[in-house]
């Protein structure tokens, strides 16, 4: 990096915005403090100009004991599933090329992934429409903060709790960012998103719609793609907690972020079923494929893209896990699960939501989580 261009990044640009401090007491304590978001000059994530104005909103942020914390992760031996492959296909698109539309915000992971998406595709006015408050004065200010950006690629680390307060739900996500500019230069960024949708309950509407609430990146140290930045990368607006039981199969994600949770918490069985096939001919060989893992930090690049085949729903999720064992050794993996899911449309409820169907899972050579791998983790040759 040139003295100049890590001048910039060293003087990073800075919005003053209300951030999120939770106390738990009792859980039920709710404290809003000021504190200050350090944004690089030439990021993606969060372009910003010096007379920008702050982000600051009036509602009160969830308890602790309700929002999500980054999960103490957990670690598997993978085997690959001998599973067939599906009949839809999941290229993704070539980097080069304009990625496919996604749009979807009622989840707080995809509701991420569309806002990158709408940056990737350089649709600006779809991008800023995510923001609650924008952390622009003008949405030219905040179209001009991406005009270097040629590409990011989105990492993050679930499951994401929700939380509620004051008639909206909230969840925090560990994010990694690694953009890549008109030049060619990279300059990646770690931090958290905390994502807000108005709590459907109490407004009769149909279910959730996600945006940006707030949000602290900054230059990840030493430019670096380590997909360990991801576990303390919420720490400042979300107080560590204890990993607690999580189970959720509405989404791709959520759905393999609930089996290496039941993995870090030794509930075998638990992860077991969320398989369609398992990978094991029983519970207990199952089991004996992770005696010596001690957790798993599971990392994930979406969007997931959908396709149909059969009555189906099938979906690719680019996967990184790194595996710590009980004697202290790590173990990269990496590879791409596929989730699938009947179609709603076809199936009479109740609907139990993505199940596994198969894996690709391979060792990774070396001790070092590179996220950036992800970009073709489910590529197929």
């Amino acid at each position: 990096m040139s003295k100049t261009r890590s001048g910039r990044y060293a003087s990073a640009l800075r919005v003053s915005f209300r951030g999120l401090v939770w106390i738990g007491l009792l859980g039920l304590a709710l404290l809003l403090v000021t504190c200050t978001r350090s944004t690089p000059e030439r990021t993606p994530e969060l372009p910003t100009a010096t007379t920008g104005p702050a982000v600051t909103s009036t509602e009160q942020a969830p308890p602790a004991t309700l929002v999500p914390a980054t999960p103490t992760t957990g670690a598997p031996t993978v085997e690959p599933s001998t599973t067939p492959a599906p009949t839809a296909t999941f290229a993704q698109p070539e980097p080069s090329g304009t990625p496919e539309l996604y749009e979807d915000r009622a989840d707080p992971v995809n509701a991420l992934a569309s806002y990158f998406n709408a940056v990737n595709r350089k649709e600006y006015p779809r991008a800023y429409g995510y923001w609650d408050l924008p952390p622009n004065t003008s949405y030219e200010d905040f179209a001009a903060g991406y005009a270097d950006t040629a590409s990011v690629l989105l990492v993050v680390s679930p499951p994401t709790r929700i939380g509620a307060a004051a008639g909206s739900m909230y969840a925090a996500i560990p994010t990694l960012l690694l953009a890549t500019h008109n030049d060619g230069s990279q300059h990646n960024l770690a931090g958290c998103y905390v994502m807000r949708s108005p709590n459907p309950a109490m407004t009769g509407a149909a279910g959730p719609a996600w945006s940006l609430y707030n949000a602290a990146v900054n230059a990840a140290p030493g430019n670096s793609t380590e997909a360990t930045l991801l576990v303390d990368a919420c720490a400042a607006l979300v107080p560590p907690q204890d990993e607690m039981p999580y189970e959720n199969r509405t989404t791709a994600v959520e759905l393999l972020a609930s089996l290496f949770n039941a993995v870090n918490l030794k509930d075998y069985a638990r992860a077991y079923a969320h398989w369609e096939t398992p990978p094991d001919p029983s519970l207990e060989q199952f089991a004996q494929g992770y005696a010596d893992t001690a957790k798993v930090l599971l990392a994930v690049s979406p969007p997931t893209f959908i396709e149909g085949a059969a009555g189906s729903m099938y979906t690719s999720i680019p996967t990184l896990l790194l595996a710590t064992h009980v004697d202290g050794s790590q173990h990269v993996f990496l590879g791409c699960y596929v989730a699938r899911r009947l179609n709603p449309d076809l199936v009479t409820p109740p609907d139990k939501g993505w199940s596994l169907y198969s894996a690709s899972v391979n060792p990774v050579a070396g001790e070092q989580a590179d996220a950036s791998l992800l970009a073709n983790a489910c590529v197929q040759p």
